[in-house]
């Protein structure tokens, strides 16, 4: 088997173990896609809670998203970097400080790996973000944008519109 075979093995491996970690967490973005998931949840009001917003991607050296939320239902209290820039540690990233919009309710998240940094490829989180829910009822947290780079700075984004998703925030009466 030459280098080429094998590359090529290899990379259908790598394909069908994304999609079957995304089958096993029920992404809504096929794997590697630079698709964003996140899940839905039930929360207690004035409990914090954090919503991990994941996505799975290839050769990802740079990424930038927005996420809208509701401000007269949600109040964010930290945005965190996420692993999937650096899910081992051995790598260094460039986290810009989250741009938070309390009133319009947006969040602008973006991360790099440094310049000589080899990309990534794969699934994990690319934002840890802690809410305080203020009302009862159900909201949702949305990712409305989405722009991915390789390491050459080329838009490596899909233009598939299913990259995007949603998670729907039931909040209930706090119980103690």
């Amino acid at each position: 088997m030459n280098l080429n075979s094998k590359n090529m093995l290899k990379g259908s491996i790598n394909r069908i173990w994304l999609f079957a970690i995304s089958m096993l967490y029920g992404l809504n973005a096929l794997a590697g896609l630079g698709g964003i998931s996140m899940r839905d949840m039930h929360v207690d009001q004035w409990q914090w809670f954090t919503l991990d917003i994941n996505m799975s991607g290839e050769d990802v050296h740079h990424f930038e998203a927005t996420l809208s939320y509701d401000p007269q239902m949600l109040v964010v209290k930290e945005v965190n970097e996420g692993n999937f820039l650096n899910p081992t540690d051995e790598k260094k990233t460039i986290w810009s400080a989250p741009a938070i919009d309390e009133n319009a309710g947006t969040i602008q998240i973006a991360g790099s790996l440094e310049k000589l940094a080899q990309p990534v490829s794969g699934w994990g989180q690319i934002a840890r973000i802690v809410f305080e829910p203020i009302a009862v009822g159900e909201t949702v947290v949305a990712a409305t944008s989405l722009a991915v780079f390789n390491q050459l700075g080329d838009d490596i984004t899909p233009e598939n519109k299913d990259i995007l998703s949603s998670s729907t925030i039931t909040v209930d009466h706090y119980h103690q």
